[in-house]
């Protein structure tokens, strides 16, 4: 009883301190973070995507020893170098971040006008000189929904994700996130079925330098089906 009596007064005297985070944003998923999370990831990807991030989305990317590291963009692979490739209709970025044993690569995809066309498209990479180390986590967020794919399709020098666009949705974003090994380049492309492709349809691909946006390079059967939209590269 003594020594019970000893430890509240020790416990009154000097009180238990918690060190929890203070919250500086929340979003609609409940997931908080500091300023200084905030403020890295806002330098990796826009408001949208930190908006509906998951619990797993921030398991993955905050990594402190990223946190203070540059943030690099992208160049578009023609017809002029600048930091994203768009065209009338979307535009593509793609940003690294690197600490001495990987580096963690942020894409959006950002549609400026409504597609007509709702089906299968395909976002991915071709890796020169690097290798994948997670698999992609790709999301499409709009004005109705928000959802992920799993429909990737890996190859040795790089891989492909297959989309869905939703029906009626507006104001659509794709984001793509992955881990790489350091050193050398990637080349990364979004490629939209301007007519209707299956699933099937949306995997006919070879990853090559000689592919629409130097990544995908659609069978013959396939190929008139996609839009041949120009790409952006990143060197590590």
């Amino acid at each position: 009883m003594k020594k019970k009596i000893i430890f509240l007064a020790i416990l009154l005297i000097f009180p238990i301190v918690s060190y929890a985070k203070s919250a500086f944003y929340t979003n609609k998923n409940g997931i908080s973070l500091t300023e200084e999370e905030y403020n890295y990831l806002t330098q990796r990807f826009s408001e949208r995507f930190i908006s509906i991030m998951s619990q797993d989305d921030y398991n993955n990317l905050i990594d402190e020893s990223l946190m203070d590291k540059e943030v690099k963009k992208s160049f578009s692979v023609m017809p002029l170098a600048s930091d994203y490739y768009e065209t009338g209709s979307k535009r593509l970025t793609i940003s690294s971040v690197c600490n001495s044993s990987y580096c963690s690569i942020s894409v959006e995809l950002k549609w400026l006008r409504d597609p007509t066309v709702r089906s299968y498209d395909v976002i991915g990479a071709y890796l020169l000189n690097t290798k994948l180390l997670t698999d992609p986590t790709t999301v499409l967020v709009s004005s109705t929904e928000d959802y992920g794919s799993e429909n990737i399709l890996k190859q040795t020098n790089g891989f492909g994700v297959s989309i869905k666009l939703p029906e009626k949705a507006t104001d659509i974003y794709i984001y793509q996130y992955y881990n790489v090994s350091l050193g050398g380049s990637i080349y990364q492309s979004y490629q939209h079925a301007a007519r209707s492709a299956s699933l099937s349809d949306s995997k006919k691909y070879t990853i090559s330098r000689s592919g629409y946006g130097k990544v995908f390079l659609f069978d013959n059967s396939v190929r008139e089906k996609y839009d041949a939209m120009g790409g952006v590269y990143i060197n590590l």
